[in-house]
């Protein structure tokens, strides 16, 4: 059996249309963010729809601690509710 490539859970441009209001912007100062929102994003759905652990998001994508520490600070502040309710909007809406 292959193993499963990141492109299957990519968000859709119609997708990410839906879920970007409801993502955090990064915050000011400090460096520059290394990944944008939407390559994170796309790095914590691949754990977490295909119910793998953090460790096993592949290379391409950005670093599983990064994907997870991203996902922790969403559920804690509500914005991870906000962004999984834009997404269950958004398949709801493809046929």
């Amino acid at each position: 059996m292959s193993e499963p490539t990141a492109d299957a859970t990519r968000l859709t441009d119609q997708e990410w249309a839906a879920v970007e209001p409801y993502v955090p912007a990064s915050k000011p100062g400090g460096r520059p963010a290394k990944y944008s929102r939407r390559a994170i994003l796309d790095a914590i759905l691949f754990a977490l729809r295909r119910d793998y652990t953090w460790r096993d998001i592949p290379p391409h994508l950005p670093h599983w601690n990064t994907a997870f520490c991203y996902y922790r600070e969403w559920q804690k502040d509500g914005s991870w509710d906000r962004i999984e309710g834009a997404l269950r909007a958004s398949e709801s809406t493809r046929c």
